[in-house]
Parts: C-alpha cells; sequence; structure tokens
C-alpha cells in the first residue's frame, strides 16, 4: 500500500500535475468586495440680503439646508424662501417661511431629497440679511 502511494505521487510529480490543480477555465472567480468611496462635498453657502434669486447653483441629491436671517432693524422681518430649478422646470421646495420679530437673529433647517443633478436657485422674499447652507446628506 505504501509503494503504491509512493509510485502514485511519483506518477503525478512527473506528469507535472499533483492531482490538486484545477485548470483556469473551472476555477471560481474570485470575489471582491467593491470599494466604498465616500464622498465628501463642500456646504453651498448662498447668502443675500432682501427679495433676492439667487445665482443658480449645483445639487444632486438629498440636502439637509440649514438658514439663518438677521432683521436689519428692530421691527423684525418676514423671510420667505423657496429652491427652484434653474432650467424651469417644476419644482418649489419650501425653505423658509418665517416671521421674525425683534432685531435677533432666527435659524431653521430642512431637508431636500432626491434632486436631480441640475442647477438650482433660492427665490427669497425677505427683509432680512440672510445665508443658506446646503449639506449634501446622504
Amino acid at each position: 500500500m505504501k509503494m503504491m502511494f509512493v509510485l502514485c505521487a511519483l506518477v503525478l510529480a512527473a506528469c507535472g500535475n499533483s492531482g490538486f490543480d484545477v485548470p483556469a477555465s473551472t476555477k471560481p472567480t474570485e470575489l471582491v468586495e467593491p470599494i466604498q468611496s465616500t464622498l465628501i462635498r463642500d456646504p453651498v453657502v448662498v447668502q443675500g440680503m432682501g427679495s433676492y434669486n439667487s445665482k443658480p447653483f449645483r445639487l444632486d441629491g438629498p440636502y439637509r439646508v440649514s438658514w439663518i436671517a438677521s432683521p436689519e432693524s428692530s421691527a423684525g422681518c418676514y423671510h420667505v424662501a423657496s429652491l427652484k430649478r434653474a432650467d424651469g422646470k417644476a419644482l418649489s421646495e419650501t425653505l423658509a417661511n418665517e416671521s421674525i420679530s425683534g432685531n435677533a437673529p432666527a435659524s431653521g433647517e430642512t431637508y431636500v431629497s432626491s434632486l436631480e443633478a441640475t442647477e438650482y436657485f433660492i427665490d427669497v422674499s425677505s427683509e432680512c440679511s440672510w445665508t443658506f447652507y446646503f449639506f449634501y446628506n446622504p
């Protein structure tokens, strides 16, 4: 029995085949875990004063939108803003709708989701100075 094992091993070694090799065409494909890249996007910041349509800026995906509005006097101000598409297609996401009393700044936050990759602008009706921050929020 021992002699037969040695003989089989010698025959396989002489043929260049250990008996354990699998032809390349039948080897299973190696599974590689895809690398998930973390896309870090700088916030988009839009500032202005009073009623104003901002310059267009590009967005793509979901965003957390924070804003701050500061009255110019102790009388306060009314602050309304919506996000619209620059290409004129229908979209009107309300970003702010506040009546601010006194001269202390007010702030708020909202979320917009599934924005198509295109140009947008903020349509603002306000008596305040204001800033909007768009933070990518996957």
